[in-house]
């Protein structure tokens, strides 16, 4: 809402309180309805029916209380009676009943202004400022998910490394993150950015300081992770399958934690390069030139064939379960010893033929995609995309089948849970890749949950972590403990190595407490009550692991977790807004917005403020009615206006570093439209509703309202009268007779219609 129409809503309400008999503009209207009657002039209907005079010249009787209405010929006796004959010369004695109406002094806006201002009606008015807080109770709360969003892109480096460019972008809006609605474009664009280098950034994050201890005891987790992720990126990028191969041999060429995993891609590699196509529409050979290879009982070009191979396959050294064997060696074996021969060269062959299958799949799923993007108007269905990286996962799966012949059996000695765990691990990857690939952001954002849940953050890994480290912890508190009781003088710094290299406990109190003997003492100068201090902490400490070890390890392992909800929270909001076909569909999703939103911070960064001030929310009291003395529970929408004295309630932490706390404020209450909002929530689209006077709004109160920090939302405790309307629907208004008084608590959104002074601290 901007300034002039809010002065112009409170001059309007001036208005019809101070000038609500208007002589000349009541004349100027009636003289429409003076009409010919015979020799004489009357007022009569228009000729659509309207009788509206009555309603005006009934502001200028006096009704006996309780009387609402009269008849046009008690309106006649009336002025008749007042000897007012410049009125009844224009009365008709007689006629039947006038429509029902109040005496009311507030609500003819036609009358008052004219029809051209009819507009300005006091239920137009409050209803359009409901219209406009349920926009803005919106409006509010999604910049406090914004900057919550920021904070946490802030406080959780796994974020930031996962949405990098929205990070960016956040941080560079700085305290414009309150008028981002200008910004919605390239918001848009940085969840696309980050959304489809999802997998890259991932891998980042395996690569970062944030994870290098967690790695460091379970390297074997990271390797299966990241050539899963590796995999998925390399086709993410156009490479061919058979290429894939060759760097993913490449990047574990001395990877020694999956067992045997490098030498069993090199040789693969080495079979599917030796298989190569000399036609340039496909990269392996078809199976019918494989046959090739088995033609005549003397296999002499099979016998060939892998003496080429022989030559190849220097470097391939394979770990067995008692001792190491090169590839050169195994083939020796085999040709050397005729019992050998026989019982391998079938199994050979086999896996031969299974692997030019599998190559042959995937280029033809290969060769479909190019035709169907070669088309116009047409382009490769995401079918064709998962049977694609479907067959390049099953190609590289084969490589778990070189434990089918024999003599490779026992040379290679695969460890299959670790390959079982990189190939599922491998296709969630690739649901990743096809998800970002066919622009489903949300599927990619639980395919990349699923991903960390299956590695990163799997309690069982979790579980072992911390006990190892939880273990460790006990130790340095045992080695540190003499320290501190023999006064050593660096004793200040083994606790600040302590605490360095045991912070995953830092959210435990006794760490907390620990932290705060250090930050209390001075290099060299412990005295007796800081050492005695330091080391009750550390007992404390040792003997909170010791003896509720699993709970400790438990909230660790669920303080770990926590970021996954987050990964989620703002990767649906980034799918939401990436998927948008333009900014006005970002727009639905993050609503504009009228003023700058957020604007319920200022008062909690300052030293004094004074606006005026709406609180939308909910709220419970108990009511008291000034005629009768009953007492009722009340429970509901409200939506108080009025002003707001406040001041923000924050800590120093150094010269012009402050912490937000929140604010205190004083409100003082004038109206309350919480019938007209409860209504726009739930129905946005009734243009008209029916009419109602500034009275049955009026609701004088003051209140104590608490701001909390970082959020627009405040609670609120104190009492007012009214106000009469209790509820409104499209046809009907509810009032309430008499006065009433209700204490209350509510819970609300915090909105500034109108800042009139601000103290900065």
């Amino acid at each position: 809402m901007n300034r002039p129409l809010l002065l112009t809503f409170l001059g309007i309400m001036t208005l019809q309180l101070t000038m609500a008999q208007i002589p000349y503009q009541d004349a100027v209207t009636l003289k429409r309805y003076a009409r010919p009657s015979g020799p004489d002039i009357k007022f009569q209907s228009l000729d659509d029916g309207n009788e509206d005079y009555i309603k005006i010249l009934l502001k200028y009787v006096d009704l006996p209380v309780g009387q609402s209405e009269m008849t046009k010929q008690e309106l006649f006796t009336y002025f008749e009676t007042e000897k007012n004959v410049f009125l009844t010369e224009y009365l008709t004695a007689g006629g039947g009943i006038s429509t029902a109406v109040e005496p009311q002094p507030f609500n003819t806006g036609e009358a008052l202004l004219g029809s051209a201002v009819s507009g300005f009606s006091i239920s137009n008015i409050a209803d359009g400022l409901a219209k406009f807080l349920v926009e803005r109770t919106k409006q509010e709360l999604t910049m406090a998910f914004f900057e919550q969003f920021k904070q946490d892109l802030i406080q959780f480096q796994e974020l930031r490394l996962l949405f990098p460019h929205t990070h960016t972008l956040l941080l560079s809006l700085g305290d414009e993150i309150y008028n981002f609605s200008g910004y919605i474009n390239m918001l848009r664009e940085t969840f696309q950015e980050d959304l489809k280098t999802i997998i890259p950034n991932l891998r980042t994050y395996l690569r970062s300081d944030l994870l290098s201890d967690y790695f460091t005891q379970k390297p074997l987790l990271k390797d299966i992770l990241d050539n899963a992720l590796l995999v998925a990126e390399e086709l993410q990028n156009g490479r061919h399958p058979g290429d894939v191969l060759t760097v993913l041999k490449d990047h574990n060429r001395n990877n020694t934690n999956i067992h045997n995993f490098g030498p069993s891609l090199e040789l693969l590699d080495l079979f599917s390069q030796s298989l190569r196509s000399t036609t340039e529409d496909r990269y392996w050979i078809n199976p019918d030139e494989l046959k090739e290879l088995f033609k005549g009982d003397d296999l002499i070009t099979l016998n060939i064939y892998l003496g080429l191979l022989y030559q190849q396959g220097k470097d391939i050294n394979f770990t067995g379960a008692t001792s190491q064997k090169t590839f050169r060696e195994v083939l020796h074996e085999v040709k050397s010893t005729p019992q050998l021969y026989s019982t391998n060269i079938g199994p050979i062959k086999e896996y031969l033929k299974t692997l030019v299958g599998s190559a042959q799949r995937v280029g033809q799923s290969l060769r479909m995609i190019k035709a169907s993007n070669a088309k116009a108007q047409e382009k490769s269905t995401y079918a064709q995309h998962y049977e694609f990286y479907t067959a390049s996962i099953d190609l590289l799966e084969h490589s778990l089948s070189l434990g089918d012949i024999p003599i490779l059996k026992d040379a290679i000695n695969l460890n299959k849970a670790d390959f079982e765990r990189y190939f599922d691990l491998a296709h969630v990857a690739g649901d990743l890749y096809l998800d970002v690939r066919e622009k489903q952001y949300f599927g990619a954002i639980l395919h990349l949950q699923s991903a960390l849940e299956k590695s990163i953050f799997a309690e069982a890994e979790l579980n072992t972590f911390y006990t190892d480290r939880l273990n460790a912890l006990q130790q340095d508190i045992q080695a540190l403990l003499p320290k501190l009781t023999s006064a050593n003088g660096n004793a200040v710094s083994d606790v600040g190595e302590f605490l360095a290299k045991h912070v995953f406990f830092k959210q435990q109190r006794t760490y907390k407490a620990l932290r705060e003997n250090l930050n209390d003492l001075k290099e060299g100068s412990l005295s007796a009550g800081e050492i005695e201090n330091m080391v009750k902490n550390l007992d404390a400490m040792a003997k909170a692991i010791t003896s509720n070890k699993n709970t400790v390890l438990s909230d660790l392992v669920r303080a770990y977790q926590g970021v996954l909800p987050k990964v989620l929270k703002y990767g649906n909001l980034a799918a939401s807004v990436a998927q948008a076909e333009n900014s006005e569909e970002v727009k639905k999703i993050i609503e504009s917005i009228a003023l700058p939103a957020g604007s319920a911070s200022i008062k909690k960064r300052s030293q004094c403020n004074v606006a005026l001030n709406a609180y939308v929310g909910l709220d419970i009291g108990q009511e008291k009615n000034g005629d009768t003395g009953d007492f009722n529970l009340t429970a509901g929408i409200n939506a108080p206006i009025g002003v707001a004295l406040s001041w923000g309630s924050y800590e120093r932490i150094e010269v012009n570093t402050f912490k937000e706390r929140g604010s205190h404020t004083a409100f003082l209450s004038l109206v309350d439209i919480g019938a007209f909002t409860s209504f726009r929530f739930g129905d946005n689209k009734t243009e008209e509703l029916p009419e109602i006077k500034i009275e049955n709004i009026f609701a004088p109160g003051l209140y104590y309202v608490r701001g909390l920090p970082k959020l627009p939302i405040s609670w609120g405790i104190g009492g007012q009268l009214g106000p009469q309307l209790r509820d409104i629907t499209s046809s009907t208004a509810d009032l309430e007779d008499g006065l009433s008084f209700t204490a209350k608590a509510f819970i609300a959104v915090d909105i500034p219609l109108l800042n009139f002074y601000t103290k900065t601290r």
